[in-house]
């Protein structure tokens, strides 16, 4: 693939596989169909959709609004958190009939992060 050939949204793709595998974390579920549409957010965040890392670790909107009507699929990845020790990667796929919404805790100062990767989080 050629530098004009390259796709931005398949490149956003393959740079989030590319953190997780550096951080020893296997990289999250894409849907093939949803990878095209996903774009980095922020630092370590990746959605189809606006969203907000922190609004993901705090489940707020959008995971809140699957309740209420219909959403449209998405997929949004996240490591986000507040304080010394309280981080997470944060994962949210709303496809077809399915709305799955994870965390993990990962990260923070007293977390053993190799014990934590080792676990798959």
């Amino acid at each position: 693939m050629t530098a004009q050939d390259s796709d931005p949204a398949m490149e956003s793709w393959a740079a989030m596989a590319a953190t997780f595998e550096a951080a020893g974390l296997a990289e999250p579920p894409i849907p093939t169909g949803l990878r095209p549409g996903l774009g980095e957010i922020d630092r370590w965040c990746w959605s189809t959709r606006p969203i907000s890392a922190m609004d993901m670790y705090l489940f707020k909107d959008p995971a809140r609004e699957v309740l209420t009507r219909p959403v449209s699929d998405y997929v949004a990845v996240s490591h986000a958190g507040h304080g010394v020790n309280s981080y997470a990667v944060n994962y949210h796929l709303v496809y077809r009939s399915l709305a799955l919404f994870a965390q993990a805790g990962w990260g923070g100062v007293y977390t053993d992060r190799a014990r934590a990767t080792a676990r798959g989080c």
